[in-house]
């Protein structure tokens, strides 16, 4: 039925010579970036590492998708370019629609506004960004025995050292505390990723400053069991692709991180296995 459509769509305009834009979906303008989410209001607080290790494009939706305004308000800190959309015709399978694109260019570290407007409808998006060091963090948010929820596990952006910055954030306010730094290697195991940690913690094993050093081994899985089939791929879906995966020769998506710490794999059904559960990595600034 689809292809039918378009195939329709397609022998109207080429008969009556108008130009058919795809681009208009009846909803209204929004920004989507794959670390901030849709951003379909104004006061958004967005994030942007000072060194990037791939372009930061915001893609923009709705309205008529053809024209579009940008405004910044300090361009001390921030430029872009800008890429209109487009459509690439591909037979009787449909259009292939390609969103506008803003691509954010930090200078540097400070804080500005952004503001995009539709030019067609006249909507209008303003978003707070914060030029920062960055991290990429991902946080406990249910466990079994293992790291307390709240606990934040942050890579320094694009994994340029080995340090892992472990914090607690607080449920109520959002507030980030650093507790202590250790070190940390994603290491690839073919099927799957491991996560391998040394930090100093107190005598139930949670992370502490001047406590005992302990060295931990995690295999990352989707929250119920199961991988994608490749590091690269679980790491995709991590939202960690950029980081670097050591050898060894021996998504909006929920993992398990289970602790084989000793080579010793557990029964993952057990009460007393140590178990903490992640969602995919967000960016978020240091401290």
């Amino acid at each position: 039925m689809k292809r039918i459509i378009y195939a329709a769509l397609a022998a109207m305009t080429m008969l009556t010579g108008c130009e058919y834009h795809p681009y208009y979906d009846g909803q209204k303008f929004r920004i989507y970036h794959k670390d901030c989410g849709l951003l379909e209001s104004d006061g958004a607080h967005i994030y942007v590492p000072h060194q990037l290790d791939e372009p930061f494009v915001l893609s923009l939706y709705g309205g008529w998708g053809k024209s579009h305004h940008i405004e910044i308000e300090d361009q001390e800190y921030l430029g872009y370019s800008y890429e209109k959309g487009d459509v690439k015709k591909s037979g009787f399978d449909g259009p292939d629609m390609i969103a506008a694109g803003v691509t954010l260019i930090p200078k540097k570290i400070g804080d500005t506004v952004i503001r995009i407007t539709e030019e067609t409808t006249g909507e209008s998006i303003s978003i707070f960004v914060h030029v920062c060091e960055a991290f990429k963090a991902i946080k406990v948010y249910e466990t079994q025995n293992s790291l307390a929820v709240g606990t934040l596990l942050a890579f320094r952006y694009g994994g340029v050292d080995d340090v892992v910055k472990i914090c607690r954030e607080d449920s109520e306010t959002g507030a980030i505390e650093h507790i202590v730094d250790g070190r940390y290697a994603f290491v690839d195991h073919g099927a799957t990723v491991h996560l391998e940690m040394t930090f100093p913690a107190d005598e139930a094993g949670q992370p502490c400053a001047g406590g005992a050093e302990i060295s931990k081994e995690y295999d990352i899985e989707f929250k119920y069991g199961g991988t994608y089939g490749t590091a690269n791929g679980m790491m995709e879906r991590l939202n960690l692709l950029d980081f670097p995966l050591a050898t060894k020769s021996s998504s909006y998506y929920n993992f398990q991180f289970v602790d084989i710490t000793g080579g010793i794999v557990p029964d993952t059904s057990s009460p007393d296995t140590r178990i903490f559960y992640v969602r995919s990595a967000e960016i978020i600034p240091w401290i």
